[in-house]
């Protein structure tokens, strides 16, 4: 049935889209939209992450701009934040990232969800060149989360691209 299937291509998106074969994520998400039922913001977000990981921005802007959502949601604000942010509006997508920060707090949403608003935030943070407020922000995350790849990840890309402390970032990447 279509439901089934629509769902079989939302997996096969995200597949594609973590092995970055991002022609085969578009293939995907854009089969998902066309069997999913219409509005459905799952299918939208699948669609907008896998045309901006392809590069295909305007794309992206334009299927955000179509989208009709009566109330900001964690999808749309962490999706909006990453496209102010390739416009270069950073300190506005470091505000989109702090209200997603405060939502997933709010709704009490699982400790790695809440990690992962965290690691957005702080790369927008260093992006708008507020890096020791970005290392806290991955602090948190691996409060959150001990351990957390994403939030060890980053510090190890600070400690290498800003700090050169070339030690730091090994230790960081190999853990």
């Amino acid at each position: 049935d279509a439901a089934a299937d629509a769902g079989a291509h939302a997996t096969r998106a995200s597949v594609a889209l973590a092995r970055h074969d991002f022609a085969g994520a578009l293939e995907a998400a854009l089969r998902y939209r066309s069997l999913a039922p219409r509005g459905e913001t799952g299918a939208t977000w699948t669609l907008f992450d896998a045309l901006w990981a392809s590069g295909r921005y305007e794309a992206a802007r334009g299927l955000l701009e179509e989208t009709d959502t009566p109330h900001p949601s964690v999808g749309l604000l962490s999706r909006e934040a990453r496209l102010v942010d390739g416009l270069g509006r950073v300190s506005e997508a470091a505000a989109r990232m702090e209200r997603v920060v405060r939502m997933v707090d709010g709704f009490a949403e699982p400790p790695i969800v809440r990690a992962w608003a965290r690691v957005e935030l702080g790369h927008f943070l260093h992006h708008s060149g507020s890096s020791e407020a970005a290392v806290a922000r991955y602090v948190e995350a691996l409060d959150l989360v001990p351990g957390y790849p994403a939030a060890l990840e980053a510090l190890g890309w600070l400690a290498y691209g800003v700090d050169e402390d070339l030690a730091a970032a090994e230790a960081l990447f190999l853990r």
